[in-house]
């Protein structure tokens, strides 16, 4: 069931695409568009607090990046936690574990 908090959540996330999924593809060694929506969202987000190309957490996420990319999504959801990207960000971390968690096929 959508609720006010969930349709503004994912409203910000969308409008976040929109602006960052162009420069998140630069920084990741695979192609982007090959993820759906929902994972763009959540690389999105990450470098959407990264702030810059130079400060994405290339080195931390891409154990990650590559689990995502071999669409081992439940792998991804546990690994996500460890990184320092999490360690500072521990709300999004929630959002961004569960999110991978649900890949592209899961509801």
């Amino acid at each position: 069931m959508w609720t006010r908090n969930s349709v503004l959540k994912m409203t910000r996330i969308n409008i976040q695409l929109v602006f960052f999924v162009a420069l998140a593809a630069v920084v990741f060694p695979t192609d982007c568009s090959m993820f759906c929506c929902r994972l763009q969202a959540v690389f999105a987000d990450i470098q959407h607090t990264a702030q810059s190309v130079d400060d994405f957490p290339r080195q931390d996420m891409e154990k990650v990046i590559d689990q995502v990319a071999s669409e081992d999504y439940e792998k991804a959801s546990f690994e996500i936690p460890k990184t320092d990207w999490c360690n500072k960000h521990q709300m999004r971390c929630i959002d961004a574990s569960d999110l991978i968690f649900r890949g592209c096929e899961r509801r």
